[in-house]
């Protein structure tokens, strides 16, 4: 992502509040946005499970560019909640899941919740530089942006904060419900779902969408879209009766069913075309060089994109490269600058 001469990454970014604290169930809060300028999503929706004067839960922050804080702050003045008492449950490390998290620690808030974080670190940009064929390419704009695509901010780093890695049989109670972690990892390798044991309704931020595929894979073998396809069995055997998405209005039973098989079919015409790229070329290729050959009727190829987008379209077609590898559709190897080459 890059900063702009304004100091804002998305400047033309606009919102329209539709729902500000609507009570949905018991305690539980839902606000609402319709959103302009912002590239990935169109929409917002943010949850707060609150206790009226003691503490509150929110699931994920939002981001002050895309929705400002407008909903947090109403919560805490509306039902009187002291800053630390705020507690905050993070779906993934995405921008628009963490983008006010900085602000909530800067206010006094401390309890963070979230899966098992892998961060992104230099070693980490490097393997994926190396393995994808970037740095063969001498592609210095997608090396200096891996990690704002992947990583954390690093400025909620510099407020005091306890932050809690969620276990699977970890539980988090308040306002009388009893909620679980469900890890599931995809959309972000870091991402996991809030599941309510009694009611059994879930907040599945990211995990469940009605957009195209965008798995982001940083180095191989990590399986990432074979562990999110997988990962939808285990949310149908849990059988929610209502899911609760970070960029879609709440689904029933039913109607979460039918997305989540939508996601999975989504998937197939992706992965055809990246075997047909492999098989086309006739030679071993990289994740980049696939990534230029389905660009190439673009008028500049590959650099059509920013920075930003290049390294997110390079990371998408490593993943279905992995995932064609994981199932035995093509083959790999390594070749001698340590890119991988994969091959029908």
């Amino acid at each position: 992502m890059e900063i702009t001469e304004t100091g804002l990454i998305y400047p033309n970014c606009t919102h329209q509040e539709l729902v500000l604290l609507e009570e949905i169930r018991p305690n539980i809060y839902h606000s609402s946005y319709d959103m302009e300028g912002f590239p990935f999503a169109t929409r917002l929706e943010q949850y707060a499970i609150v206790e009226p004067g003691k503490r509150a839960l929110i699931i994920d922050t939002g981001w002050y560019e895309i929705i400002g804080t407008t909903f947090i702050d109403e919560m805490m003045d509306r039902f009187d909640i002291p800053w630390e008492k705020l507690e905050i449950f993070i779906t993934h490390f995405h921008i628009d899941h963490e983008g006010n998290l900085a602000y909530c620690l800067s206010k006094g808030a401390r309890v963070v919740y979230h899966g098992p974080h892998m961060p992104i670190t230099p070693q980490r940009v490097e393997a994926f530089c190396v393995q994808s064929g970037t740095r063969r390419a001498k592609d210095f704009g997608i090396r200096m942006n891996v990690k704002s695509v992947g990583g954390r901010l690093e400025e909620s780093l510099y407020y005091p904060r306890h932050e809690i890695e969620l276990q699977e049989w970890d539980t988090i109670k308040i306002a009388g419900y009893e909620f679980m972690p469900v890890f599931t990892p995809g959309h972000a390798c870091d991402h996991v779902c809030l599941y309510e044991v009694n009611e059994h309704f879930m907040f599945t931020g990211d995990h469940v969408t009605h957009g195209g595929p965008g798995l982001y894979q940083l180095r191989i073998d990590e399986h990432c879209i074979m562990k999110y396809l997988q990962s939808f069995d285990r949310i149908k055997a849990l059988r929610p009766t209502e899911i609760y998405m970070a960029h879609h209005p709440a689904l029933s039973s039913e109607e979460g069913v039918a997305m989540i098989d939508r996601s999975v079919a989504s998937y197939e015409r992706p992965l055809r075309q990246c075997y047909n790229h492999v098989l086309e070329a006739a030679h071993p290729v990289t994740a980049y060089e696939v990534t230029e050959i389905h660009n190439a009727k673009r008028e500049n190829g590959i650099f059509t994109f920013d920075n930003d987008i290049r390294t997110r379209k390079v990371l998408n077609q490593f993943a279905y490269l992995e995932y064609l590898h994981d199932t035995f559709k093509i083959h790999r190897r390594k070749a001698d600058d340590g890119a991988m080459e994969y091959y029908v």
